[in-house]
């Protein structure tokens, strides 16, 4: 017997419960909170606590933010752990814990009204080329090169 097929108290099959159960229908529509590892929210939470010693709690909600000022430092982390670095060597934290908080935040701003959009105003083409490498890449079939420590 499969765990989706186990016997539920009343008798019932877990499958036959969930048809009759209005409530996991309607779950269905929901933000499914359950699919984001608690590991990334735990690593965030570490980030943002650094974070709130320094700066103080949501202070990105008293103060409006800078994307771009944001953007950058996930891309000095990003940076860093590219190079082989797995954790900020001031804050002990992972680098992608300094990622997820970050990203984070700055969704928050937006929601609040709080993020000041420093994007330049002139889109560049990255999105063009990006798409365009993609399509390329994607019709050849071709494996990614320069992968791993060990590639040549």
């Amino acid at each position: 017997m499969t765990t989706k097929n186990k016997k539920i108290s009343g008798g019932q099959s877990r499958t036959a419960a969930r048809q009759l159960n209005p409530k996991d229908a309607a779950a269905l529509s929901r933000v499914p909170m359950w699919s984001l590892p608690a590991i990334g929210s735990i690593h965030g939470a570490q980030a943002t606590g650094e974070g709130l010693i320094k700066y103080g709690p949501y202070n990105w909600r008293v103060r409006p933010i800078d994307l771009m000022e944001y953007i950058g430092a996930m891309e000095r982390h990003i940076a860093r752990l590219k190079d082989g670095e797995w954790r900020d060597k001031k804050s002990k934290c992972t680098h992608l814990g300094h990622i997820i908080a970050t990203s984070s935040i700055i969704l928050d701003a937006e929601q609040c009204g709080m993020l000041i959009d420093s994007r330049p105003v002139l889109p560049g083409h990255a999105t063009e080329e990006l798409d365009r490498y993609e399509e390329e890449r994607h019709g050849r079939n071709e494996p990614p090169r320069g992968r791993g420590k060990n590639s040549s």
